[in-house]
């Protein structure tokens, strides 16, 4: 995801370093198609985390992330709150990018998932994405249903903060897609982009 705050521009990537957990790595740079420079790792070193978002109020930036099933078994969604201006970094070793990470707060986790009843297998937490709509503050999230489909689902701040209580609020799309963000086109459209199916292809 690249997300600008201020005049400049944050690339968020899952990476996993030779011999360490895989995390959310932050990249900064001037320009939205810019040369992106390395900053920090957004969270812990010790964990397994991906698929990180930032939703930004006022001077606050709300991370939320996931943290892997294959660590928690259960696997969750949390949130961490950095000012806007500690993100203001970088760092000149690619291999050696300082971890910033925050005390995540936990939004919900996979067993949460209301839609799928009996779950047995892993319960997996993917692509969280803050979307407003009607005065309302959802974050979208994916993982398997019933049937066992991976499907796109919204939970929904109970009280319209980005690190508060959320409750589930329904499935969006169940046709083996997911890991979606929300935007408004060039005609001010509001659009939704996913990806589907959810199988592992090999090119070339």
């Amino acid at each position: 995801e690249i997300h600008k705050i201020g005049n400049k521009y944050f690339l968020l990537i899952t990476l996993r370093p030779k011999g360490g957990k895989r995390g959310v790595y932050m990249f900064v740079s001037e320009r939205a198609d810019g040369d992106y420079k390395p900053a920090a790792r957004l969270t812990p070193t010790g964990q397994n985390c991906l698929d990180g978002t930032f939703f930004i109020r006022g001077e606050k930036v709300y991370f939320a992330y996931c943290r892997e099933y294959t660590d928690v078994k259960d696997g969750q969604i949390l949130c961490s709150v950095f000012d806007a201006n500690e993100l203001n970094i970088s760092c000149a070793d690619p291999d050696d990018m300082p971890c910033i990470a925050r005390e995540g707060k936990l939004l919900f986790k996979g067993s949460d998932n209301v839609f799928r009843p009996a779950l047995t297998r892993q319960k997996v937490t993917d692509g969280p994405f803050y979307v407003e709509d009607k005065g309302a503050l959802y974050l979208l999230w994916s993982t398997h249903i019933a049937g066992g489909d991976y499907a796109l689902l919204a939970a929904r701040s109970v009280n319209g903060e980005p690190d508060g209580e959320f409750i589930q609020a329904g499935v969006i799309y169940k046709k083996d897609g997911g890991h979606a963000m929300a935007f408004t086109d060039g005609q001010g459209k509001r659009r939704l982009v996913l990806h589907t199916p959810n199988v592992r292809t090999i090119f070339g």
